[in-house]
């Protein structure tokens, strides 16, 4: 070493008692002074030949081990010299000194250090074990509190396994570093600044810290901060010794937020509230309390304060008139446990306007014999009281004046509520009612049937339907209908209401319309047989008028074909086939005729309008350029309606335009098919320039039988609008024509909505 034996020497000299020098390390032994070898029960070969085993650090208590590391190590980080003390505990022997230690690092610049170890001396006789005090004091509060240890500037030289359970930080981490890395932030800079004035002076700083974990997760702690003096009576070093109190910082909070949370709710009641001693003084009022003011014969009033006298002070105002006495005396007996509750309403005039007040004292069951009073303003509770008072007795007026008969009952099926008609009805005095039950005006034969409809109300059970019973009223027997529910009060039946209406003029109006229906269903059986005679009318028409007209209409065919005849009997064998074919052909109108009224059910198929109209066309005769047809429906879509008479009445309005055209200017016939949604409908128009019909001149006649209005057109024999009328309204819709003579005619279909494909 570096280090020469004349410098060794000299510092043995200066230092009495043993000395030796150590690596950088402070782990093993490079010299040990002849001395100390006793002490230690090693030579120095020994010492040197096992370095590991028998480092001095051996004999420095536990914790001051990292008392020793985290100076050191902060004395290299700011490359300074370094020196330090601490006790030594000596094995065997059992001696206990103190042992200084020099860092001459910087003299040599090999990392050696000296050590010197100062034995103290002895006290009565016996040594003092410092070292077994200090294991023994560490024990106990590593076990309990979170300890650490600073140098003079705050660098943490030492802390226990709870600091670093607690800060989530481990040794080697908190070593060097201050008790900033734990700063939570919670508390301003002034708290600290305080802290380090009080114990920089030497004082012992005592408060709660909150803290915060590697983790983010904040914590309290209880704080004692002592110095720690060295030998020359400077502070040298601080002790930290906490307690974790998070759980009670927690519950504080809960309980400051408790008490804040009531004071608030205290504050923000509109009822004056005030807690009194047992001895009736004031302890504590609310915001309303203190707010309250009232005037009275041009004096300001108000509540008496903490610390009063309440009894007095209500004895002055019961005095006065300002308080009823009656208040006095209850409170005074709740004071003298007499009674648990005192309750009781009063007013007081406020510039001529009457306040109405409910006043309550009570116990408080915290076992202190105070009292809680309370004074709540109850003015607009009586108002709405009023109010609804008014408003009952108009409902009940309403009630009377209705023609219905009311009344409610409770489970018993006691009446307890009856209307002006119900007296009326069943001839019953207001003395009666809570006394007689629905049954006993009830017709006897019909009691049980009521009554089981009354006992399925009050087991909850809800009768949409009304009954109907006979009672006596004015005298005489009449028929009631009634309407019967359960009454609920908290989600239970406690009785039934019914509404009564007088039905007997509606049940005689029923016995007259069954009577009249009786001969209306008689009368539809006669028309019935009637039709039926008609059908056999059409049968005979159909098949024994036309059977015979079809041999006449062949005979004169084949008389036609006869070529030696002559020609009166020729002209003469026309008309006979002419006349007969026109007798068929009225024949078969008239079978038609009696159809349609004995098809009231038509079987309906999807039909396309369009198509309908065009193969109409083509079949009578019009040509192309005739005819011009358009579908302006939204949907193009087929109808749901009867093929048959839906073709049969494109047939004969088409027929009409065809036979009646003009001879002066070219037949012009226009189809439009068109939606009407704002009426549910369809319709079809068929317009032409023909020689027109007057419907002006005709409007009565239009849709008769047997009316022809084109006096000088062979065709047509005055049916063919009739029956298109027919078929038009059996198939739920109407036709409308209009016509101008020499310029058209114009037909309009409309049928109900149809159905799509």
């Amino acid at each position: 070493m570096s280090v020469s034996g004349e410098e060794l020497k000299k510092l043995v000299q200066e230092h009495c008692n043993c000395f030796f020098v150590n690596g950088f390390n402070g782990e093993s032994f490079d010299f040990l002074q002849e001395d100390i070898q006793p002490v230690l029960q090693k030579n120095f070969r020994d010492v040197c030949a096992d370095e590991d085993e028998f480092s001095w650090l051996h004999y420095i208590p536990e914790g001051y081990r990292v008392i020793r590391d985290g100076e050191l190590r902060v004395a290299q980080s700011l490359g300074e010299s370094w020196k330090g003390s601490y006790p030594v505990y000596i094995p065997k022997i059992g001696e206990v000194g103190v042992l200084e230690f020099h860092d001459f690092s910087k003299v040599n610049g090999e990392g050696r250090h000296l050590g010197f170890l100062i034995f103290e001396e002895t006290i009565g006789g016996r040594h003092y074990s410092i070292s077994s005090l200090f294991t023994s004091l560490q024990n106990a509060l590593n076990k309990s509190a979170i300890v650490t240890i600073t140098n003079y500037t705050g660098q943490i030289l030492y802390a226990n396994n709870l600091f670093c359970e607690f800060s989530g930080y481990s040794l080697e981490e908190l070593l060097g570093r201050t008790h900033s890395i734990i700063n939570s932030g919670y508390h301003p800079k002034t708290f600290f600044v305080d802290l380090w004035k009080t114990i920089l002076r030497g004082g012992v700083w005592r408060g709660e810290i909150c803290n915060r974990k590697k983790s983010g997760e904040l914590y309290w702690v209880d704080t004692t901060i002592s110095p720690i003096y060295n030998g020359e009576g400077e502070v040298e070093r601080f002790l930290s010794v906490r307690f974790d109190i998070t759980e009670k910082k927690k519950h504080e909070e809960e309980l400051n937020n408790s008490v804040k949370f009531n004071q608030s709710i205290l504050s923000t009641m509109t009822s004056r509230i005030a807690v009194l001693s047992p001895q009736g003084k004031i302890l504590f009022t609310n915001l309303a309390w203190d707010n309250f003011r009232v005037i009275q014969a041009d004096e300001e009033l108000r509540c008496p304060e903490v610390g009063q006298d309440y009894l007095e002070c209500v004895g002055e105002k019961c005095f006065s008139g300002f308080l009823p006495n009656e208040l006095l005396i209850g409170l005074k007996k709740v004071m003298a446990h007499e009674e648990p509750w005192f309750e009781m309403e009063y007013m007081i005039v406020d510039k001529g306007i009457t306040n109405w007040y409910n006043f309550t004292a009570s116990l408080l069951d915290d076992g202190s014999n105070r009292v809680l009073i309370k004074h709540s303003d109850t003015t607009r509770r009586k108002i709405t009281e009023n109010e609804l008072a008014k408003s009952r007795r108009k409902y009940l007026d309403l009630l009377d004046n209705i023609q219905d008969a009311i009344c409610t009952d409770n489970k018993d099926g006691v009446i307890t509520f009856a209307n002006k008609k119900f007296l009326e009805y069943f001839s019953v005095s207001r003395s009666q009612i809570g006394k007689i039950s629905v049954m006993d005006i009830v017709r006897e034969d019909y009691r049980n049937y009521v009554r089981e409809i009354y006992s399925r109300c009050i087991e909850g059970v809800s009768i949409p339907e009304y009954i109907e019973f006979p009672a006596t009223s004015f005298g005489e027997e009449r028929w009631f209908e009634c309407r019967t529910r359960g009454l609920q009060e908290d989600g239970e039946v406690m009785g039934t209401q019914s509404i009564i209406r007088d039905i007997t003029e509606r049940k005689k109006l029923f016995e007259e319309i069954e009577s009249k229906e009786h001969l209306l269903r008689l009368k539809i059986e006669e028309l019935q047989a009637k039709n039926e005679e008609l059908l056999q009318f059409s049968y005979i028409i159909s098949h024994n008028l036309r059977s015979p007209l079809a041999n006449v209409i062949g005979l004169s065919r084949l008389l036609d074909n006869i070529e030696e005849r002559s020609e009166k009997s020729r002209d003469i064998t026309k008309l006979i086939a002419t006349s007969s074919e026109q007798l068929d052909e009225v024949v078969k109108d008239l079978t038609k005729i009696l159809s349609l009224n004995m098809s009231p059910e038509l079987l309906k198929d999807q039909v396309d309008p369009f198509s309908v109209i065009e193969k109409v066309a083509d079949e009578i005769g019009v040509r192309k350029e005739e005819l011009s047809v358009r579908d302006e429906r939204i949907k193009k879509a087929c109808i749901k309606t009867n093929e048959q008479y839906f073709l049969s009445i494109i047939q004969n309005v088409l027929s009409n335009s065809f036979k009646f055209r003009s001879e002066v200017r070219p037949l012009k016939v226009s189809a439009v098919l068109k939606d009407r949604p704002e009426e549910s409908s369809w319709e079809v128009l068929i317009e032409d320039n023909g020689i027109g019909l007057d419907t002006n001149k005709y409007k009565q006649d239009i849709f008769g039988m047997y009316k022809r209005f084109h006096h000088g057109v062979s065709q047509g024999k005055g049916l063919g609008l009739y029956i298109t009328k027919k078929q038009v309204e059996l198939l739920g819709g109407s036709v409308e024509i209009t016509g101008i003579p020499d310029l058209g005619t114009n037909v309009k279909l409309t049928f109900r909505e149809y159905e799509n494909e």
